[in-house]
């Protein structure tokens, strides 16, 4: 763009749609002497055209009553424990742990913080289990592999007992298929 005083996009809207400029009083005349802003304005009009050209779904009529029926609750669901249980106890726990640690006497603020800071990377390493347990199948697998070509009797004994719990496997999951 070569233009040394480019027309703000405000000014642009305004000359597009046929009003005055708002910031440049002489935008319309600048828009016609400067090839980058007159392009810049046959955007801005073409734009107004294709909006313009747009077909608008009709708005039901009942529209705005069902947006204010559904912004608030009712005073039934207000009162309702099933959806305020999760928050409470939320809030609770958040309450009893808080006023645990600023009851602590022996506990100063650095001693917190780095209690706290524990905290977060017994949640952060509880968090990443899932991905340790996923990398040391292989391994598992084949210490199990070694475990039982080495040991018959005890592969003996591992496969008899994978007759029980097949059978509470699909006991349970035939409970599971009735439920449904």
């Amino acid at each position: 763009m070569n233009c040394t005083r480019p027309l703000d996009a405000l000014d642009l809207e305004a000359l597009a749609s046929g009003e005055d400029p708002v910031l440049a009083p002489d935008g319309r005349a600048h828009a016609a002497a400067c090839p980058d802003c007159g392009r810049r304005l046959e955007a801005f009009r073409a734009l107004g055209e294709w909006l313009s050209d747009l077909s608008i779904p009709p708005v039901p009529a009942d529209f705005a009553e069902r947006v204010e029926r559904l912004r608030g609750f009712s005073p039934a669901e207000a009162r309702s424990w099933a959806l305020w249980k999760a928050p409470a106890f939320g809030f609770a726990a958040l309450l009893a742990g808080s006023s645990v640690l600023l009851a602590l006497p022996a506990l100063g603020a650095g001693e917190q913080a780095g209690l706290l800071a524990a905290l977060g990377l017994e949640w952060r390493s509880l968090l990443l289990w899932p991905a340790s347990l996923v990398r040391s199948l292989p391994a598992t697998v084949a210490a199990v592999s070694d475990l039982l070509l080495r040991d018959r009797g005890f592969a003996a004994v591992s496969i008899l007992l994978m007759l029980p719990a097949g059978f509470a496997v699909t006991r349970l999951w035939a409970r599971h298929a009735i439920r449904k």
